[in-house]
This record gives structure tokens, sequence and C-alpha cells, in this order.
């Protein structure tokens, strides 16, 4: 059930990642305040995805850290995160996992290992 699940979430990165793509094409031909909007729009595109593709690495138990690498003022969204992971897992699983356990999977290695 759990590989259906990341197969759901691979799609939609998929999906999100084509629809920045046709934006990008999109914002070559235009000017002015249609421009603007969809740079706007791309940039949504990019939060959404990326949002998903920290899930995505995370279930599938891949350390953030390699996922990506960004300053401590560009942090993801825990709470979106979570969210994302719970609506992927199974329901005996997605509901057992708690804000505080994806919130420590976010934090660097160091940190976790302090505590």
């Amino acid at each position: 059930m759990k590989n259906i699940q990341l197969r759901v979430l691979r799609a939609k990165i998929r999906g999100f990642q084509a629809a920045g793509e046709s934006i990008h094409h999109r914002i070559h031909k235009t000017s002015g305040r249609m421009r603007n909007f969809l740079w706007h729009e791309k940039r949504q595109i990019g939060n959404f995805n990326r949002e998903h593709l920290i899930a995505y690495g995370l279930l599938r138990g891949i350390a953030y850290e390699r996922i990506e690498r960004c300053s401590s003022q560009n942090r993801p969204n825990t709470a979106r995160v979570h969210e994302l992971m719970v609506a992927h897992l199974p329901p005996p699983e997605g509901k057992k996992l708690m804000v505080e356990a994806v919130q420590a999977l976010l934090e660097p290695t160091e940190k976790r290992l302090e505590k």
C-alpha cells in the first residue's frame, strides 16, 4: 500500500514540474502584469513542489540534509510537510505520525545528535 501512495506522490511532483515548465515557456512570451502574474504562479508551484519533494524523500527514508541544503531562514513548513506525509501514508501509519516527529526529521543531524 505504501508503494502505491508513493507513486501517487511522485505523480503529483511530476505534475508540478510539468506545470512549472509550461509556465516558464509562457513567461517569455508575455509582458507587463501578465508576466508578473505568471512569475508569481511559477513561484507558488515551486513552493508546492518543494514541500512534496521533501515529504517524498522523508517517506522514502532519505535524510533531510540529502534532500536539500538550505539556510536556517529558509526552512520548510513543518505542518505542511506533515500534512503531506500523513496524506500519503496508509491509514494506521499515517494517523500515528506526529508533527513533532516530522520536525525532528527536518532538523539538521548535528541538532538531533545533541538531544
